[in-house]
């Protein structure tokens, strides 16, 4: 990302975003950038990197969301309708137990679990903390470790047009949000396992009143 005078440009490999408060000092950067670079100018935004952009001309506000990596994920993990889902996507913490079942399911754990990171991370915050939990067992994962990653699915089917809704303000305030689980994988019966005894932060940081960063950490 790069500031120029007036504007804002976020450059990713050969995509661009041009940001400013006129319209004409954002023709003025595509000028300017035309005489060295061949550049094809795609008018007002509606799509980058994959994140779908809808403005609401009414309210101002702006909601990001991945429709079509959520059909992807849908698609790997072979749900396509659900009568009755979940309202959450966790709803208990899993452990390593080498004596679960095996694996019954033919799709990519990790490569599920990999796009699952990719939607928490770029506009869907609240699968953050199941993603993060069965990450962990990527490795190795048991036929348990499929039903709650469908489980995920499952929510998002049901919640596949909700994104990020950003509605900026005029006050230029930062603000930051932390929450802590100490020991929260702790369980008397799974106390030898010592690397499942982890502690979580979470935290989300808030800028003009809109999220900018967000995230969740462990450690033992």
């Amino acid at each position: 990302m790069f500031l120029c005078n007036d504007c804002i440009l976020v450059i990713y490999v050969d995509d661009c975003l041009i940001f400013a408060e006129h319209d004409h000092t954002v023709d003025s950067l595509i000028q300017a950038l035309s005489k060295s670079y061949l550049l094809q100018d795609e008018g007002d935004v509606n799509a980058f990197l994959g994140v779908q952009i809808v403005k609401d001309p009414r309210t101002k506000n702006i909601t990001l969301s991945q429709p079509s990596l959520i059909q992807q994920i849908l698609h790997d993990v072979g749900i396509t309708n659900v009568s009755n889902g979940k309202e959450t996507p966790v709803d208990a913490i899993l452990y390593a137990d080498s004596t679960r079942p095996e694996q019954q399911e033919k799709w990519n754990y990790r490569s599920v679990i990999g796009k699952l990171n990719y939607l928490a991370n770029n506009t869907r915050p609240d699968i953050s903390m199941a993603v993060h939990q069965y990450a962990h067992f990527c490795t190795n994962p048991k036929a348990v470790h499929d039903r709650v990653v469908k489980q995920i699915a499952i929510y998002l089917l049901a919640t596949a047009d909700k994104g990020l809704v950003l509605t900026p303000s005029l006050d230029m305030s930062l603000n930051m949000y932390v929450d802590a689980d100490f020991a929260g994988r702790w369980h008397r019966e799974y106390a030898k396992l010592r690397d499942d005894v982890l502690s979580r932060t979470g935290y989300v940081t808030l800028f003009c009143n809109c999220p900018a960063i967000w995230g969740e950490q462990a450690s033992k």
